[in-house]
């Protein structure tokens, strides 16, 4: 297996959307408020759009030969209560075949490379807080804990 990343294009628009609907199935468990409709409805769309088109995102495919096997969208994030420059993984996925065979590690450290180009100097992700197998992989990419968010019903 010879994993190859390339920058999505709007012409990648529907194979995005199938694979970050993926990880909306991953993600449904932790989240019962998921509307499982986004990657494919009006705001979605908008999204993706705007990020495929957008200089301001790093859109990325990994491809297993052309068979395409993830994606990562990300883009800089900075805080005004911050002093350093943040690239944040807006979102990623590898379908589920592909999991734990470096697809995750190859998009990242392209994203990586993308951050360092445009002089950012933190890499960031959230993702659910018992999503064990995430936090693990993003461990294993040097990031730690840095926030906690809490949600609750009223």
């Amino acid at each position: 297996m010879k994993i190859k990343i390339k920058k999505a294009k709007i012409e990648n628009l529907n194979l995005i959307q199938k694979l970050n609907y993926e990880v909306f199935e991953a993600s449904l468990s932790y989240d019962k408020h998921l509307d499982m409709s986004w990657p494919f409805n009006e705001k979605g769309i908008k999204y993706f759009k705007e990020a495929l088109i957008s200089k301001d995102y790093c859109c990325l495919l990994a491809y297993d030969g052309n068979f395409p096997v993830g994606y990562l969208i990300g883009t800089e994030r900075n805080f005004s209560y911050r002093k350093n420059k943040v690239g944040e993984i807006d979102n990623m996925g590898v379908t589920k075949k592909y999991r734990g065979k470096g697809v995750g590690t190859a998009l990242i450290n392209e994203f990586k490379k993308w951050c360092q180009k445009r002089g950012l100097t933190q890499l960031r992700v959230s993702t659910y807080f018992k999503y064990d197998k995430a936090i693990n992989f993003y461990k294993k990419q040097g990031l730690k804990e840095m926030d906690l968010v809490l949600e609750g019903e009223i």
